[in-house]
């Protein structure tokens, strides 16, 4: 411990700092605040004698100036015609005033014309008469002023002192006096001698007039460097700090109306501040007393705080070497009395501790040594050499080694406990883990004397003894209990590998045999609370016993208490119980079996038809059995309830590889970092990505196409949202690209927590093929509308205003009407067309009107129309002579015929030959119409009969909306016929068709369809 401070010592300076502070503090704000006023007095007082001087200047400058207006004024009123008449007025006027030195009347060219001189210096105008003043400022000055101007200090040349020149015009002259100094210094040297203030006169340029300190040299002195005259040359006007001459002034600074000079009055701080000065001496004295004062005080007052404690600390040590019956006397202060009072109290307290701590210390003797188990204490401290010494041993621990105690305390831990270093390890390491964990228990073996190992259980715990780690170790003999486990143990091991109905059977004949009792049974709960029989074992045999009903049995009170229950008379507790009735019951114990989640699972009983007598550790053994045949109850559930969750999991991987693979569309499902689980056969395709090469991939580095790599990268685990886009596909075979719908989503579990993504693949390469027909149908339609109407309309315009475009003739008005009709039979035939496309669309059947009708003869009707039509065709037909007899609708086969022959013409823009052949065969007629037209590319064959098809052509004047062969299919099929067709590009069209003779009701026979080169 540190060198304590005296109390003495501690008020010395306590009360030294007292007094100072306040001294100092009030000190330091009073001559702050004397300053600030002292310097504001004497800043206003200059001020204020400044601009009192200047008045004095200003009011004396203003005579020179009032004495050249009155000259002037005289010597207009008074003309004066000579020269000695003028030169005596100049005289005059210079000895009227007392003040001007001379007053000369100066030529244009800047030279004395006339002057006159004062009383001292008369009798020197005729020297001074054309002298030349063309370069003094104040000539050149008048010269352009019309009012009297003041020069800047110059010398004179007729005093050789420093003078001042005010000069006026004068009809074209100057007229310039000089002006004495002297009256200026007298006002000046008043100030100074009345006030005590210093003052200083500075022309406009800085430069020194005069100055009342009264030193040589300082004329023409430059004053620029002083801040106030620097200040007052820039115009501005106040007060100044300045040092001048190595000493510090304060002064005020004021312009000189007249003259633009400067007044500087200031004075000296050390004489302003004088009495300031006297007042900080006066206060630093006041300290000094006050100080001595404290410290007299603080010595004074120490000496008699330290004698009675003193005297309080000699009693406390006193009593702290046993002497409870010291006096302390009355103090003079209350705190110390209250202290003394303390010490009385604290001794009495502590004399009734000291007897209450010697009757404990022997009540802890008895407890230490009367226990029945072995305590040692011993140090734990691995710096030490004695580390593990024994400090304290009880008797018990004597008796259990056989070693006396004397002998013990000269041992240390590891001469007894050669497991010691196994168990505690480093003492740093067990002081943490004991500290944390409390009491530490495990089981280890002592030496006795002789050298014998004895199974304890030991009980470790920390503790400081006279300020150092030590550990408390009780033990306990556990030679019983450890020859019970070997037993137990032993006859447990004896069945652990057996399970199911052998495991029950070896539990409970095993029991039999260990407890020496008549039989043993185990029972499982069912859920009508009921306890069936697993194995049931009496005198040597496995009984199959019935079913026990809870309420009449003791398993209901084993199973509530879900303890080891013993019953004495079993068979006058539960009289109802048919088999403790049967097998003469008397001593009857069981157990209930539980499960993992502590729910009943069954019982095990044992019983004897007399009185149980149980071994020591019976209940470790039921406890031991109970749990073996409980988990051998819950093992076959979850057997049973696992081959049913796999047969029924098989069944739903089955079902669902199933669904996957006939599905059409393609699955993809992610991870939630994008990495591929799994992928269907569809998906394969549409991708040509086979699976092995993508599971267990990202998707970045998997997926080939860039849309849906990128689309399946954006996919975010928080979005709730289906995404979707479509993208190209380009297929490896050369076949036209295919477009994909690709619609993402995320998968949620049983919590309806996002696990993934599930993306669907849908080839949509049809739709929107069907999409970009249906608008160019649209935009046909209206095409194909539009010219007929066009034409409708003109020529109706035409015969319905034949005044205003006629007149017509009777063969115009009837070609118009012709033309009306065609283009109106042209617009029926498109809104038949469209009419048929609806009823087809919506699945009724075409409507037939069926009469027999011979197709030989409708083919001769209708193809001399198409011949009148085109003139750049040739017809040629090949037909069977005779009537071919259909069961048809003969507008309907016109429709058919008229489309067929019209396709042929309008898709062989350049002319050629169209012919039509026909063939009976079997039961039927095939018909072919063959062009030598534009032709249909091979991808585009199997198209034709759809609806909205047009073929692409360079041709782009072929007109149609498409439905021609759609309709014309529905009509054959609804004939029971068959169409097709056949083409090469640029090579022409052939056009089959197969019609039924006879009834259409019966089915034809179709007809073999040409190989090719036939």
């Amino acid at each position: 411990m540190g060198r304590r401070v005296r109390i003495s010592t501690t008020l010395l300076w306590r009360y030294t700092l007292f007094a100072v502070v306040p001294f100092f503090f009030f000190g330091v704000m009073a001559t702050n605040y004397l300053a600030s006023y002292t310097r504001q007095e004497i800043q206003q007082r200059n001020q204020a004698l400044a601009q009192a001087i200047h008045g004095k200047f200003a009011e004396g400058l203003m005579e020179p100036s009032m004495a050249l207006r009155q000259l002037l004024l005289h010597l207009e009123e008074d003309p004066v015609t000579t020269d000695e008449s003028l030169q005596h007025h100049l005289g005059l006027a210079v000895a009227s005033t007392g003040y001007l030195e001379a007053l000369a009347l100066l030529t244009t060219e800047g030279r004395i014309a006339h002057i006159g001189l004062s009383n001292k210096l008369a009798g020197r105008e005729a020297d001074l008469i054309g002298l030349d003043l063309s370069r003094q400022p104040f000539f050149k000055n008048a010269l352009v002023s019309n009012k009297p101007t003041w020069s800047d200090t110059f010398l004179s040349l007729l005093s050789g002192e420093p003078a001042l020149a005010v000069s006026m015009p004068y009809k074209g002259m100057v007229l310039v006096g000089t002006f004495n100094l002297t009256h200026l210094e007298q006002v000046a040297n008043e100030f100074e001698r009345t006030q005590g203030l210093e003052v200083d006169l500075v022309d406009k340029q800085g430069t020194l007039i005069f100055s009342s300190r009264k030193k040589e040299g300082q004329s023409y002195l430059s004053l620029r460097h002083l801040q106030p005259i620097a200040e007052g040359i820039r115009g501005k006007e106040g007060n100044y700090a300045f040092s001048w001459d190595r000493r510090d002034y304060l002064g005020s600074v004021v312009r000189v109306t007249p003259t633009g000079w400067l007044i500087l009055v200031s004075q000296p701080k050390q004489k302003a501040f004088a009495y300031l000065n006297n007042l900080l001496l006066l206060i630093g004295g006041a300290a000094t007393i006050a100080i001595g004062l404290a410290t007299l005080g603080a010595i004074t007052l120490g000496r008699r705080l330290s004698a009675p404690l003193n005297r309080l600390a000699e009693t406390a040590s006193a009593i702290a070497e046993g002497h409870y019956q010291v006096s302390v006397p009355p103090q003079e202060y209350q705190e110390l009395e209250q202290f003394a009072a303390g010490f009385r109290h604290m001794a009495h307290a502590v004399e009734e501790r000291e007897t209450l701590l010697q009757q404990n210390r022997a009540h802890y003797q008895q407890l230490f040594n009367g226990g029945s188990d072995a305590i040692f204490l011993h140090a734990l401290n691995s710096t030490s050499q004695e580390s593990g010494r024994l400090i304290d041993v009880n008797d018990a621990a004597c008796q259990l080694l056989g070693w006396s105690r004397e002998a013990l305390l000269q041992k240390t831990m590891e001469d007894i406990h050669p497991l010691h270093d196994r168990f505690i390890g480093n003492s740093a390491g067990l002081i943490q883990r004991l500290t944390a964990e409390g009491i530490s228990t495990f089981e280890s073996q002592l030496l006795d004397r002789q050298n014998r190992a004895i199974p304890v259980e030991l009980k470790t715990h920390h503790l400081i003894v006279e300020k150092q780690p030590a550990l408390l170790t009780i033990a306990r003999d556990i030679r019983e209990r450890v020859a019970s486990q070997r037993v137990l143990h032993a006859l447990v091991e004896s069945f652990v590998d057996t399970t199911g109905q052998n495991s029950f059977n070896r539990i409970i004949r095993e029991l039999c045999s260990w407890l020496g009792i008549d039989g043993a049974s185990i029972g499982q709960l069912n859920t009508s609370q009921e306890v069936i029989p697993l194995a049931t074992y009496y005198r040597g045999t496995y009984l199959d016993i019935p079913i026990q009903p809870l309420p009449s049995s003791p398993s209901a009170m084993i199973l509530n208490q879900g303890r080891v229950t013993y019953l004495e008379k079993a068979r006058e507790s539960f009289p109802d119980d048919a088999f403790l009735q049967q097998y003469d019951v008397e001593g009857y114990i069981g157990i209930a079996l539980r499960d993992s989640h502590d729910r009943n699972l069954g019982v095990l009983i044992a019983f004897h038809s007399e009185p149980l007598i149980l071994p020591p550790n019976a209940q470790e053994m039921f406890q031991l059995l109970a749990s073996k045949a409980a988990t051998e109850i819950e093992r076959t559930h979850a057997n049973q309830t696992l081959e049913i969750a796999l047969s029924s999991a098989e069944e739903a991987r089955e079902r669902v590889a199933a669904i996957l693979t006939s599905m059409h569309d393609g699955l993809i499902v992610l991870t939630p970092n994008k990495r591929i689980t799994l992928m269907n056969q569809a998906a394969e395709r549409l991708l040509s990505l086979p699976q092995e090469a993508a599971l267990n991939r990202s998707a970045q580095a998997a997926v080939p196409n860039v849309p849906l790599r990128d689309h399946l990268e954006t996919l975010d685990i928080e979005n709730q949202e289906e995404t979707s886009i479509d993208f190209d596909i380009k297929r490896p075979d050369g076949e036209p690209a295919r477009t994909v719908l690709a619609s993402s989503t995320r998968v949620l579990n049983r919590f309806h927590r996002p696990t993934g993504f599930i993306t669907l693949l849908r080839d949509i390469t049809r739709e929107k093929e069907s999409e970009r027909t249906k608008s160019e149908f649209i935009a046909t339609a209206a095409h194909e509308l539009k010219t007929p109407l066009a034409a409708i309309m003109g020529f109706s315009e035409l015969l319905s205003n034949e005044e205003e475009f006629g007149p017509f003739s009777l063969e115009q008005r009837q070609e118009f009407l012709h033309d009306i009709y065609t283009k109106s039979e042209f617009l029926s035939e498109i809104v038949d067309d469209l009419l048929n496309l609806g009823r087809m669309e919506s699945g009724r059947p075409i409507i037939l009107s069926t009469v027999e009708v011979d197709i030989i003869r409708l083919l001769h009707q209708v193809i001399p129309h198409h011949e009148r039509e085109s003139s750049m065709h040739r017809f040629e037909t090949s037909l069977p002579e005779g009537p071919v007899l259909l069961s048809a609708d003969p507008n309907r086969l016109t429709q058919v015929l008229d489309n067929l022959l019209t396709n042929a013409v309008k898709y062989s823009p350049g002319g050629g030959t169209i012919r039509i052949h026909g063939e009976v065969k079997g039961n039927g007629i095939h018909l072919r119409v063959i062009d030598e037209g534009i032709g249909i590319s091979a991808d585009q064959l199997d198209q034709i009969f759809e609806k909205f098809f047009r073929a692409s052509s360079p041709e782009r004047g072929i007109t149609g909306l498409g439905l021609g062969l759609s309709i014309v299919k529905g009509i054959v099929a609804a004939h029971q016929g068959e169409i097709w067709a056949e083409s090469t590009l640029g090579a022409g069209t052939t056009i089959h068709l197969t019609l039924p003779c006879g009834d259409p009701a019966e089915p034809l026979k179709k007809l073999p369809r040409p190989t090719e080169g036939q």
